[in-house]
């Protein structure tokens, strides 16, 4: 699993009422990284990931073509601690 402290992928977090939100970046543009994920203090009931895809890493979103980078949802099972999920 990779280490998110390594100082080559970002994660920031939020929690209101009783959500958190993660917004990780992968660095790597050939590797997913499989992550473990710990919530200290609280616990995991359900986890839904929501990735932008796009048909290349230098895609963007134009008038033209306003859904070359779009978002993708899909829920991620939760058993036990800590969470593990692989970024792509």
């Amino acid at each position: 699993m990779t280490d998110i402290d390594s100082g080559t992928d970002e994660l920031l977090a939020n929690a209101d009422d009783g959500v958190l939100t993660l917004t990780v970046t992968n660095s790597s543009m050939k590797e997913a990284r499989e992550t473990g994920i710990v919530v200290r203090g609280g616990s995991v009931r359900s986890a839904r990931a929501t990735t932008l895809v796009a048909s290349g890493p230098y895609e963007v979103n134009t008038f033209q073509h306003p859904d070359r980078v779009h978002p993708t949802s899909q829920d991620v099972p939760v058993s036990a601690q800590p969470l593990v999920y692989r970024f792509p």
